[in-house]
């Protein structure tokens, strides 16, 4: 491999290379287990271990982890969203989080609103 500046490395031409595709659809299908092995692997609690390890699939966790895993999984579509500078949209938050923070859909929507305005707002002083 050659140098590159800052101290990077370039690299070979002649190497295998991954599409950045491939590793995003890889990224996408694993992160939520490979999410749990990092929080179990810094000691963390077991339970918050099984909601950060089913956070798309909060179903599949026990009735007192549940509004954890939604909550994690609406801040996780959250941070997409906001990362691809998305608009609200209708499904943001699931029926089942706006119950457990007793929210109707429009108070929900409205929230969504409010934290992408708040976020344009920080990004705008950055």
């Amino acid at each position: 491999m050659q140098e590159g500046g800052e101290g990077e490395r370039a690299r070979d031409p002649a190497a295998p290379h991954v599409r950045p595709e491939i590793v995003a659809e890889v990224s996408t299908l694993l992160h939520e287990r490979l999410g749990a092995f990092a929080l179990e692997s810094w000691g963390g609690d077991e339970a918050l271990v099984g909601i950060v390890g089913h956070h798309h699939r909060p179903e599949a966790l026990e009735a007192p982890q549940r509004p954890l895993a939604w909550a994690l999984r609406s801040a996780d579509a959250l941070a997409h969203w906001l990362e691809a500078r998305g608009a609200v949209e209708e499904g943001s938050m699931s029926p089942e989080l706006l119950e457990s923070l007793e929210l109707d859909a429009v108070r929900g929507r409205a929230l969504g609103r409010d934290v992408h305005a708040q976020f344009e707002t920080l990004a705008a002083l950055v």
